[in-house]
């Protein structure tokens, strides 16, 4: 029979995909305030686009900045368990741990 899997394995994996994400959110907010269009309109000619005049792109850059904070900060946590092999507040954190990721995937996701 196998011996169970390792806590180690786990946490460095999970360091890797957050550490991913947030390379990937870096990005998204990159290309989202870097990005323009030109518009034209027979009363003002050509009108160059910027993402600050859509309150849906404001929102979404607001909703990318809130998620590299939360994923700087459990990146953090996740580079303190797999350093340690503790976590950090013990088993308390765990249920934050958890239901964070399920209110980050439920806002960014639908």
């Amino acid at each position: 029979m196998a011996p169970p899997p390792s806590t180690v394995v786990s946490s460095f994996v999970s360091l890797i995909v957050r550490i991913l994400t947030f390379v990937c959110l870096i990005i998204s907010l990159i290309l989202l305030t870097t990005a323009t269009g030109t518009a034209s309109n027979d009363d003002y000619g050509e009108v160059k686009i910027k993402f600050k005049h859509f309150k849906a792109f404001r929102y979404l850059c607001a909703a990318t900045v809130i998620g590299l904070v939360y994923t700087l900060l459990q990146t953090a946590l996740t580079v303190f368990h797999v350093s340690t092999g503790n976590r950090f507040g013990g088993d308390g954190l765990v249920y934050i741990d958890f239901y964070g990721d399920k209110v980050y995937y439920m806002a960014f996701h639908i």
